[in-house]
């Protein structure tokens, strides 16, 4: 399983790179200095989408809509919290699934993206460095 999900990001970094080198090549000019700077700009997208999606995965905003439910509802003495619970186990195979697409939603939306926004910064530092000079 971890040597697919590597074979996976490699796939989508070439991809990357050669959707990075055909925009460069239409933006006639000189071909090394727009793909650096357009593999920059990817990685950095590709940064932000992470960003913005470990907010939203791990609970930025949880804070200000507790706060808010607290502010504007009111308790009512007959309900029953029983159900709620924060125990992780799994019990039954639909919370496996359930576990399992959380798993792909993280690999998709925080890993992948990582992955593809760090390995382009590096890339187009290491160019510029090497033909720097």
């Amino acid at each position: 399983m971890k040597k697919r999900i590597w074979a996976i990001r490699l796939t989508l970094l070439i991809g990357v790179s050669i959707i990075s080198l055909f925009i460069s090549i239409l933006m006639q000019g000189p071909l090394l200095t727009y793909y650096i700077n357009t593999s920059f700009i990817l990685g950095l997208i590709f940064l932000i989408i992470t960003g913005i999606s470990f907010i939203i995965f791990f609970g930025f905003f949880t804070v200000f809509v507790e706060g808010w439910k607290k502010l504007y509802y009111t308790k009512d003495p007959y309900e029953d919290k029983s159900h709620w619970s924060y125990d992780k186990k799994i019990t039954t195979p639909k919370q496996g699934m359930i576990m399992l697409r959380q798993n792909a939603k993280y690999e998709l939306f925080l890993f992948l993206p990582l992955f593809l926004g760090f390995s382009l910064l590096v890339q187009s530092f290491t160019l510029l460095y090497l033909f720097s000079y």
